[in-house]
């Protein structure tokens, strides 16, 4: 075991700690309307954002469990609107106390099963795996459990008028994933991203010039990308992008 491999699982643990407080932060601070409010599937409350963490969180937390035992890992189809859908019709009703507890026991578990169960080795290893779908055991956990959550977070913040607070959420992200090597790309990518989608074309495109930057590469996804629909066409897309 390396010292460089011990050093990337010590600052991974501090991505997932990062990412539980800001879960965490988030479900302190809603009001008790926020807390009590139905959600629609057009319209996510709280409630139902923790749900659908919880039952993600659980899914990958089992995926890496099997799939580093060597055993079948837990599929979850091809269907995954329709699933998320379902997901969410189970929950309805639900105290939001309850979803709040549900969601913070998958994510501890997962903690858990991280500084227990994972190798620095495993995390370090640039192999793609197969029951990840081609991606690395490290890339697949900070998706999973701080990409995604984030994602939630960020769109909740957004359409409840806290846009300030998505925007902070985002820059604590960059600034803790930014430690890890060969993440700054996918960091500012992915910020880039939901700039975009959140209309924050300035941030986008600043964004998006950083991910350039480090990943040249990265700009034949951008141009295939949807999130980045209503950047096109503009003289700084076309700039940054290469197509001006």
């Amino acid at each position: 075991m390396s010292a460089s491999e011990v050093d990337l699982k010590k600052k991974t643990g501090e991505v997932f700690a990062q990412i539980r407080s800001e879960i965490d932060r988030f479900a302190e601070g809603l009001s008790a309307e926020e807390k009590n409010r139905a959600g629609s599937l057009q319209h996510w409350s709280a409630q139902f954002t923790l749900v659908h963490l919880a039952f993600w969180e659980k899914h990958y937390a089992a995926v890496f469990e099997k799939g580093l035992a060597g055993q079948p890992v837990p599929l979850s189809g091809s269907y995954l609107d329709q699933l998320n859908d379902g997901v969410l019709y189970e929950h309805l009703g639900q105290p939001f106390e309850e979803a709040r507890a549900e969601e913070a026991a998958a994510y501890n578990q997962f903690l858990d099963f991280f500084e227990r169960s994972v190798s620095a080795q495993a995390l370090a290893d640039p192999q793609p795996l197969d029951y990840l779908k081609n991606f690395t055991l490290l890339n697949r956990m900070l998706r999973s459990h701080a990409l995604h959550p984030v994602h939630h977070l960020s769109d909740y913040y957004v359409k409840n008028a806290q846009a300030e607070r998505a925007g902070e959420l985002q820059n604590k992200l960059s600034e803790v994933l930014s430690q890890l090597p060969l993440w700054k790309a996918e960091v500012a990518y992915k910020a880039a991203s939901f700039y975009a989608l959140a209309g924050w074309h300035d941030q986008a495109i600043a964004e998006l010039k950083r991910a350039l930057a480090e990943k040249p590469e990265l700009r034949s996804q951008v141009q295939a990308d949807e999130d980045f629909e209503a950047l096109r066409g503009s003289a700084e897309f076309e700039q940054v992008t290469g197509n001006s």
